[in-house]
């Protein structure tokens, strides 16, 4: 025997590497979980028929084609839509819709049908367009009779942006006389898109149709909506200002903190996540500053944390508490020097670190934010990266389960997690296990503040495990045991789709949004967290997510969730932001009872912008005091509105809010009930006299900002008297 093994030695050692590559092979192609597949969009719900409040969208449709793609585009930021035939075209009263003619439909169009629409553009309509067509050619489009395959273009109003196409196709080549403009153009020059006047209308043609093979509204043109606004002077009605934005202090430390804050309130939001890793004493100026500036304008201020990183200086000092990798080097990963919060004395000592940031500044909320071993991207895979490994985990683990976690990462020990499964599935639950009791520790912290400042409001962000099942074994998060944690602590559920489904497009937020909320009890909150970032590898239509992939990822996500939340704000560009407002108004419905009175329904407050000057607007037969120059604050619910063309005399207008509001009436005072989880930040146009509270006088705390004043009232529900 000992002679066969020693004749055979070199087959036996070949045969030996040869299973053990396949045992790789096979578990790194086969043994994890891909993402999910995301099933179709679901199709964009109809009006029944167009209102003098809301822009529309009128979708020439004789051939019963599916044309849900564009009426999504537009329904992302608050456009009715309607597809139809041109009968019922002809029977809409004039206002301020956009009528699409796709190629399949104008090439079908008679002459008597073409003079008819080019009329209607005559006196004012506005169209969009694409292909070749004798409705295009009496625009005063010339076709070459030749199209050639293109993979991409430059928008000209981004020209350092390059749009690419997964998927090629075919551009009609056309001339065009003066008086046009080129909006976008491919390599060799020749248009693409291109818009015009034809009398008092305008148009938007284009060489390539609007919506991309796969049926991906925003791949052809990301930018298309910003050129509506642009070309036809149409902008949606119905807007939001309780986005949140996270924002990283060290990226805005050049800009002052009042323009910052203007910057943030313009762009929608009513709370920020503060970085809350930066060295209170260096910073503490900068801190108090933003904070202040925030709050004269009514925007919540979160303290947001990213443990297991604690801080530079945290890490510097305690060098002993260094989380370690599989690799047995400290744990420096990416932008994270992460401590050992598996270690007893480490965690006490963050604990307490992190209790006197929140005591220190003027916070509204707490963000205890991702929590997580690394590493997201391969696992077990990572051996450098790989974590926690400190020495406290390891003799937990190896008191528990009898042996030593590291020797998962020996190829040579009899206990490798690529053969060891068992070994394997102990770390990985153990792992888990650990998170979880993590986040309880700083929930009870929470709970602990909250005695003291009984406003603060806590979220949990979290990195998704059930859309992308890896992130379990990869990261130690089971998201679906996090989420349970609602039912005992009170915080908001943050969800955050790891990086491996970014490529996904907007619909996986429908998906995130409909399974956690079947695993969340009711009345629990869900936020979701939007990464917009530059993304790695090869993505269409943009490296950043940009103009109508970032509306429809918004409005995907508005849709399920009590609040979205963006990172980060350095990274939004100012031109996407003026129609971010508008993506999540989804459930507003408004019926039209004559020219100055309507029905609206919705789930929550929203803002109508609209011109004020010289109107007077009555809600549910009240006089309105929820009004600015810029618009209308309605309230969720049913409620009628009505509108008279005469001069408000009022002096006192509440500008703007951050809560629910209800049983409005104005006499001496302006009275209401709000209802706010935190504090309820009212700003008006002038200082209040006096505020009573449940009946009684409340000294609130008052902060100006030019002619405007932020009145910072109590959270809860209350009643609130105005003088």
């Amino acid at each position: 025997m000992k002679n066969f093994f020693r004749r055979y030695k070199v087959y036996l050692l070949a045969i030996a590497a040869a299973v053990c590559i396949l045992s790789i092979y096979f578990y790194s192609t086969f043994g994890k979980e891909e993402p999910v597949i995301l099933p179709p969009a679901t199709p964009v719900e109809q009006a029944d028929r167009f209102n003098k409040l809301v822009p529309g969208v009128y979708i020439l449709n004789e051939n019963d084609e599916d044309y849900g793609a564009v009426g999504a585009l537009f329904s992302s930021i608050g456009y009715d839509i309607i597809e139809g035939s041109l009968e019922d075209y002809k029977k809409l009263e004039a206002g301020s819709h956009i009528l699409i003619v796709p190629e399949a439909e104008a090439e079908k169009l008679g002459i008597e049908d073409i003079g008819y629409i080019v009329e209607k553009i005559k006196a004012g309509q506005r169209i969009i367009t694409w292909g070749k067509s004798p409705l295009n050619e009496s625009l005063g489009i010339t076709f070459q009779n030749d199209n050639e395959a293109i993979d991409g273009y430059t928008w000209m109003n981004a020209a350092d942006i390059p749009i690419s196409f997964k998927d090629q196709t075919s551009l009609e080549l056309f001339s065009y006389t003066q008086g046009f403009k080129v909006l976008a153009e491919d390599k060799d020059k020749n248009p693409v898109i291109l818009s015009g006047f034809l009398g008092k209308g305008a148009f938007i043609f284009s060489g390539i149709p609007l919506v991309s093979s796969r049926g991906l509204s925003y791949e052809h043109f990301p930018f298309m909506l910003e050129a509506v606004k642009e070309e036809f002077d149409i902008t949606p009605a119905f807007a939001r200002n309780d986005l949140a934005f996270y924002v990283d202090i060290e990226f805005h430390l050049d800009e002052s903190p009042a323009e910052l804050a203007d910057r943030i309130k313009s762009y929608g939001a009513d709370q920020i996540n503060l970085s809350a890793w930066y060295s209170p004493d260096k910073y503490r100026d900068k801190y108090v500053e933003i904070i202040e500036e925030c709050h004269k304008r009514g925007i919540a201020v979160y303290a947001w944390f990213e443990l297991p990183y604690v801080s530079a200086e945290f890490w510097d000092k305690y060098p002993e508490w260094r989380e370690k990798t599989a690799a047995g080097r400290d744990a420096h990963i990416d932008w994270r020097c992460l401590m050992a919060l598996s270690n007893p004395e480490a965690l006490e000592e963050i604990k307490e670190y992190t209790k006197a940031f929140i005591r220190d500044f003027d916070w509204d909320g707490v963000d205890i934010a991702e929590i997580y071993f690394e590493a997201p991207g391969q696992g077990f895979e990572e051996e450098d990266k790989f974590t926690p490994m400190n020495d406290s985990f390891r003799k937990a683990f190896e008191e528990r389960y009898g042996v030593d976690p590291i020797e998962a990462f020996k190829p040579l020990s009899g206990h490798y997690w690529k053969y060891d499964e068992e070994m394997k599935q102990n770390i990985v639950d153990y792992r888990v296990e650990l998170i979880t009791k993590l986040h309880e520790e700083f929930l009870l912290l929470c709970e602990e503040l909250r005695k003291e400042k009984p406003y603060l409001s806590t979220s949990v962000t979290v990195i998704d495990s059930i859309a992308d099942k890896n992130m379990r074994e990869h990261i130690g998060v089971d998201a679906e045991a996090i989420a349970k944690l609602q039912d005992k602590y009170r915080f908001m559920l943050q969800i955050e789709d790891p990086f491996t489904l970014w490529k996904l497009g907007p619909d996986r937020y429908r998906v995130i949004g409909e399974e956690y909320r079947s695993i969340m009890s009711d009345g629990n909150k869900l936020s979701i967290d939007i990464n917009v970032i530059e993304r790695g590898g090869t993505v269409y239509p943009t490296k950043k997510q940009r103009g109508a992939e970032l509306y429809q990822l918004i409005s995907n996500a508005g849709r399920y969730a009590d609040k979205v939340i963006l990172y980060a704000l350095a990274t939004f560009e100012k031109t996407d932001m003026e129609l971010v407002p508008y993506t999540t108004n989804d459930d507003i419905e408004v019926q039209e009872k004559s020219e100055s009175e309507y029905i609206i329904k919705a789930e929550k407050r929203f803002i109508w912008h609209t011109d004020t000057k010289g109107k007077t607007y009555y809600i549910d037969g009240q006089k309105w005091p929820f009004i600015s120059k810029q618009g209308v604050i309605i309230p969720g619910g049913e409620h009628k509105l009505q509108i008279q063309d005469t001069v408000n005399n009022a002096k006192l207008f509440i500008e703007s809010i951050n809560g629910e509001i209800s049983d409005v009436s104005k006499g001496e005072s302006i009275s209401f009930s709000y209802n706010s989880e935190g504090r309820f930040y009212m700003t008006v146009n002038r200082k209040p006299s006096k505020i009573k509270i449940d009946g009684n006088t409340l000294q609130a705390e008052i902060k100006e900002n030019g002619n405007s004043y932020t009145v910072v009232l109590p959270q809860g529900e209350h009643n609130v008297n105005i003088f």
